[in-house]
């Protein structure tokens, strides 16, 4: 953790709207302030340790019909389906169902032959 006003002026900016700022906080403010930045940048360097994974099998789909019935289909909130997508299932719990977008599927998934 750093400590000490140049320090802090390093990791933030000698600017003078930081210092008068930083002048009106106590040490332990200052302290508090950059433990939770250091806190939220551990927590965004998580985030972002996403991986590559292949699948070990296949997946199972079939189109979506515009109009079906989806209340037993999970949609995430940023897709809105559309004719092309497709409706995939897990092979070991059929009713394990999701709604996969016309996109992806087109970019990744090829029909085994």
């Amino acid at each position: 953790m750093m400590s000490g006003i140049e320090e802090i002026k390093k990791e933030f900016g000698d600017c003078d709207w930081m210092r008068a700022f930083l002048n009106t906080w106590t040490v332990d403010a200052v302290l508090w302030l950059i433990n939770r930045v250091e806190e939220l940048e551990k927590k965004e360097n998580q985030m972002d340790e996403f991986k590559k994974y292949t699948r070990k099998g296949f997946s199972e789909m079939r189109p979506y019909i515009p109009g079906e019935d989806l209340s037993n289909i999970s949609i995430a909130d940023v897709d809105a389906p559309e004719e092309g997508g497709m409706i995939a299932r897990n092979p070991k719990n059929h009713k394990d169902q999701w709604y996969v977008a016309k996109q992806y599927f087109e970019d990744n998934l090829v029909l085994v032959k």
